[in-house]
């Protein structure tokens, strides 16, 4: 039996207070009788990817995509946020998880590759990126992943890896091989998050991680 509450741009915060008017906190779908809580989020928090795709998008198209424009002007900010702010988030909220559901297997999902790991010219236009920057972008993605990893080990939940199962599905590959969707000119209404196929591995692979059949 299958209890959904996820939510598009749910934060941490949404755990404990409702997201919209009417909608209840996400950890009332759990309690004592749960067997299994399976979750991906930190990555709204603070707006560390919807910024920093958007001010690296930006920055892209008026660089022409040259140089690293984006890393220049914001260096280590979407890093320290991660740090400083996601990070204990993270912790708080699957201690919270564990507190409304102690008997439950808590599974933490990281976040499938958005960008390739070098820059691809003929993916400007989908993901209009400075060459400099995609490595950047990657980066931080890989910080609030470890942010994830951390915060799951050290509350007793299982994190899933996405970064060897993700490679070579990234926003930039062709419909049918990418798991995301890219900013411009792909095929969902929100850009950058996982299409129906991305949804579907990852659950394969959570499911594996797990040992479920």
């Amino acid at each position: 039996r299958l209890k959904d509450v996820t939510c598009g741009a749910a934060r941490t915060a949404d755990f404990t207070q409702a997201q919209y008017p009417g909608v209840a906190p996400q950890l009332d779908a759990v309690g004592a009788g749960t067997d299994l809580v399976t979750l991906t989020i930190g990555g709204n928090d603070n707006g560390t990817f919807i910024n920093a795709i958007t001010a690296c998008g930006t920055a892209g198209v008026l660089s022409g995509g040259k140089g690293s424009p984006c890393k220049d002007k914001h260096g280590t900010s979407f890093d320290d946020e991660i740090e400083t702010s996601t990070y204990p988030a993270l912790k708080a909220a699957l201690r919270a998880v564990r507190a409304k559901a102690p008997d439950a297997r808590v599974a933490a999902l990281g976040y499938p590759w958005i960008t390739p790991a070098a820059a691809d010219p003929s993916c400007f236009v989908k993901l209009p990126l400075a060459a400099g920057d995609v490595p950047y972008l990657r980066a931080i993605q890989a910080h609030l992943n470890d942010a994830v990893r951390r915060a799951a080990e050290e509350t007793g939940a299982t994190y899933v890896d996405f970064s060897a199962a993700s490679e070579g599905h990234d926003a930039c590959q062709a419909t049918g091989t990418r798991w995301i969707e890219p900013l411009l000119f792909g095929s969902n209404l929100v850009p950058v998050h996982p299409n129906a196929l991305g949804e579907r591995r990852m659950a394969e692979h959570t499911m594996s991680v797990l040992g479920l059949g």
